[in-house]
């Protein structure tokens, strides 16, 4: 044998690209997948001896989403409080006793503020809480 005309036993003018024999597995394709998960190993996980805090709450949290979508009936429900918003419009809204008592107070405060500082400007914080203050009790009720 001469090393110009044999490499690994076969002649250098020839061309191998598949074996002359195909392999055979033992067994069926079941089988040989449980084999080859059996030989798998995941040393990459880390052992969960004392679950983090923060993941546990970010697990539950991702649960109960997901709980939610897969069942929404159980995340709507009737408005029990529906009956109550004449109620809540005559207490919160713009003709409201709660709204006069906290206009009082803050025509009040000014006065005091304008007293201790002599400083008109304090009455312009009272004509911008007028504004806020009608703008957002105009929203109770609708």
């Amino acid at each position: 044998m001469h090393a110009d005309k044999f490499v690994s036993g076969e002649p250098v003018d020839v061309a191998v690209a598949l074996p002359e024999r195909p392999k055979v597995r033992p067994g069926n394709f079941i089988q040989y997948t449980v084999s080859r998960l059996k030989n798998l190993r995941f040393t990459h996980r880390k052992t969960l001896n004392k679950p983090d805090p923060a993941a546990v709450q970010k697990t539950l949290f991702f649960a109960l989403m997901l709980a939610v979508v897969i069942v929404p009936h159980v995340a709507s429900a009737n408005d029990l409080m529906a009956s109550q918003t004449g109620d809540a419009t005559d207490t919160f809204g713009l003709n409201s006793t709660v709204l006069r008592w906290i206009y009082m107070g803050e025509i009040v405060m000014s006065l005091v503020g304008f007293i201790k500082t002599k400083n008109p400007l304090i009455f312009v914080g009272l004509v911008i809480m007028l504004v806020i203050s009608r703008a957002f009790y105009g929203m109770i009720g609708t």
